[in-house]
């Protein structure tokens, strides 16, 4: 079953006492449920479903029936469904050992820039299940802990310092007020003095930004105060 574009319809794909089949590449939007799997049958299924957006459904993926297991369910996309999945059936299969699915409610991060969550996320239900690689990537969090906020400076450009605390920076820059030139900086240093001297008086915007190694950037600002009077 490959390729469709199914929306508006109760059930998207039901999948009944079916085995040994390939549910990929389909677009299944906005419909009461995105698929729904059940058999009362023995036996494994071992259903591949893979590489589906499942968006804007009541329910995205929906099992029933003990004997409903061994599917295989991984790199889908679960987007702004009520619920992306609830497995009330046997025990599936929600990644292949080594990628899950993306989760837009996956509450863990990323520590490591993999593009892998860093702990299980949970499918609702009374199997118990989890996929063990879910999907994710989230930006770099740091913070600045000098200069101050309101810290007053003169003629001398201040020093800054920030720390890392989740990710792997990959360029580190900030802007000053107004200019928008970037200076690539290492996470502590000294602001650029000619940046610094051609900046006006009063309230000055320092604004870092750090790029982690899959292209992701968060930025955090500091005002301080120039005084030279």
């Amino acid at each position: 079953v490959t390729f469709n574009q199914i929306i508006n319809c109760n059930t998207a794909i039901e999948v009944g006492t079916s085995y040994w089949n390939t549910i990929r590449d389909n677009y299944l939007d906005n419909n009461y449920r995105g698929m729904y799997i059940q058999t009362g049958q023995i036996g494994d299924m071992n259903n591949i479903i893979m590489r589906n957006i499942i968006s804007n459904n009541n329910e995205g993926i929906y099992t029933t029936s003990p004997y409903t297991r061994a599917n295989t369910i991984y790199l889908n996309n679960f987007i702004n469904n009520g619920v992306n999945a609830e497995n009330n059936g046997g025990s599936n299969y929600w990644d292949n050992g080594s990628i899950g699915n993306y989760w837009d409610d996956y509450g863990g991060v990323d520590a490591n820039d993999d593009g892998i969550g860093d702990t299980q996320y949970i499918i609702p239900g009374i199997a118990g299940d989890q996929d063990n690689f879910p999907i994710w990537w989230d930006v770099p969090q740091f913070g600045i802990v000098n200069p101050r906020q309101n810290q007053l400076f003169s003629n001398l450009p201040p020093n800054f310092t920030i720390t890392i605390y989740e990710g792997l920076p990959d360029t580190i820059w900030y802007t000053l007020g107004l200019n928008m030139t970037k200076y690539n900086v290492n996470s502590n240093g000294t602001i650029d003095y000619d940046a610094w001297a051609s900046s006006s008086e009063g309230y000055v915007e320092i604004r870092f930004y750090i790029n982690d190694t899959r292209n992701y950037v968060n930025n955090e600002q500091v005002i301080v105060r120039k005084d030279i009077s």
